[in-house]
């Protein structure tokens, strides 16, 4: 279920049948079938697109473009002098990826990698989520989310700060409500985005950090276990719970999930593991 990887595994992202793992002590992202490739230094998160994988290259403060079909990059995106870019989400034709040190969202084209605007949030900004109209991102620092409403055409329109807990990290939409894992409260907040207010917390969660959607479920990766814990999102409730092992909160870096098939995929930065099991066993456990 565990295999441990050089480096310290974050970012997870299914390509065609695949886990891809982008590891930011190594540096390299692993490709199918064990394959490496070098994208520059600390690639932390990556997204699909209609052209290939971008992976937010943190330490060289721009995006790489991979060709699924090569396994090559094949364009960079650069995002400015002291660029730190961490989540990113593809929605339409367009890319948006979050610049910490900036304290923005940037709009890329989806293909081109050409930026086509920018928004503040707030302060640390971390991971990013999109909905059917809007774009959801947690600022790790002040203890907030940003909701930007986008435009017709994908622009960055009007925002809202939405104060939700300590140490938001990561971020899910679901039909009717957004679910962000609260590090420093062990817990997932819910907001419900007709009022853009927190109308739910989910407590017992230690260490929250991933959040993802599996079937009707939200599963979030508690960093101690890592431990994966099912959601009702309809009663905001812990169903079941499953610890894939007994690391200690990471340390280094952050978890990630990501659902490839039948299986759940997961990363734990301290001291480099990558985890999977089926689906199957964890609705089982939230059964």
């Amino acid at each position: 279920m565990g295999e441990p990887l050089p480096g310290v595994p974050v970012g997870l992202v299914a390509v065609e049948g695949h886990a891809w793992v982008a590891v930011a002590q190594g540096p390299y992202v692993r490709l199918a079938g064990g394959r490496r490739l070098d994208v520059g230094a600390v690639p932390l998160r990556m997204a699909v697109a209609p052209a290939g994988v971008w992976v937010s290259v943190f330490g060289d403060g721009d995006l790489a473009l991979v060709d699924t079909a090569g396994n090559r990059v094949i364009r960079r995106a650069h995002l400015g002098q002291g660029a730190q870019p961490e989540g990113l989400v593809v929605a339409g034709e367009s890319v948006y990826v979050v610049d910490q040190m900036g304290a923005r969202v940037v709009r890329l084209d989806a293909r081109s990698g050409r930026v086509r605007g920018q928004a503040a949030v707030g302060s640390g900004p971390r991971l990013i989520a999109a909905g059917d109209s809007a774009l959801w991102v947690t600022n790790f620092v002040d203890d907030t989310v940003t909701r930007i409403q986008l435009t017709a055409d994908g622009g960055l329109g009007r925002r809202v700060t939405i104060p939700v807990c300590r140490g938001p990290q990561g971020v899910v939409v679901t039909a009717a409500r957004v679910l962000v894992a609260c590090t420093h409260d062990d817990a997932v907040a819910v907001i419900d985005p007709r009022t853009d207010r927190v109308n739910d917390t989910i407590s017992g969660i230690d260490s929250a950090d991933a959040v993802i959607a599996v079937g009707q479920r939200v599963v979030a990766i508690g960093e101690r276990g890592p431990t994966a814990y099912v959601i009702d999102p309809a009663s905001a409730k812990v169903t079941g719970r499953l610890a894939l092992d007994a690391q200690g909160r990471a340390a280094d870096g952050n978890v990630d999930a990501v659902v490839v098939g039948d299986q759940l995929w997961v990363t734990h930065p301290t001291p480099g593991w990558l985890y999977h099991l089926p689906v199957s066993a964890l609705l089982e456990a939230g059964s």
